[in-house]
């Protein structure tokens, strides 16, 4: 059941399921999400993914899907200074990139983020040009650990002066 709490004058919102700011009883897989989200991207390091996600994690990507000790290997390389590997052109990987949960809501198996990068391209036809986008990543969790991976990215991130 949702519940709808309104109070006035800076207090919350509250729709029965965890958004922005984390809450106390916040269900364990969005828990788990937004500290992943938070170590791995927010503070780029990709060192602690492992401590996150199962051996036998899945990322829905198109195929083939690479081993996830090659993936946490590509995200070193991104968030290394200067990036080196296959991601160095990642948004991810340019200077001031900046990710912001935007939203988080789920439950104890499934949670869903929206997440909102911007910054700058550091090289490449885009150079100097801002990038902003937002996307939305689901995750499902088992025995405490991230088990698979969907995302939906914008099909087409504004790029401007």
């Amino acid at each position: 059941m949702i519940t709808l709490k309104i109070a006035l004058a800076g207090a919350v919102v509250a729709l029965g399921l965890p958004t922005i700011s984390q809450a106390a009883d916040e269900p364990s897989c969005v828990a788990l999400t937004r500290a992943f989200w938070t170590d791995v991207f927010v503070k780029r390091n990709a060192d602690v993914a492992m401590d996150y996600l199962s051996d036998t994690y899945i990322q829905h990507v198109a195929a083939p899907q690479p081993p996830i000790a090659e993936w946490v290997e590509t995200w070193r390389g991104v968030f290394a200074t200067p990036p080196t590997g296959p991601g160095v052109d990642f948004a991810e990987a340019q200077k001031d990139y900046t990710t912001d949960i935007v939203s988080i809501q789920g439950d104890a198996q499934f949670a869903v983020l929206r997440a909102h990068d911007y910054g700058t391209w550091d090289h490449g036809p885009d150079a100097g040009k801002k990038f902003d986008f937002h996307y939305y990543d689901i995750f499902r969790c088992s025995d405490g650990k991230l088990a698979e991976h969907w995302y939906s990215e914008d099909p087409d991130p504004s790029v401007g002066p």
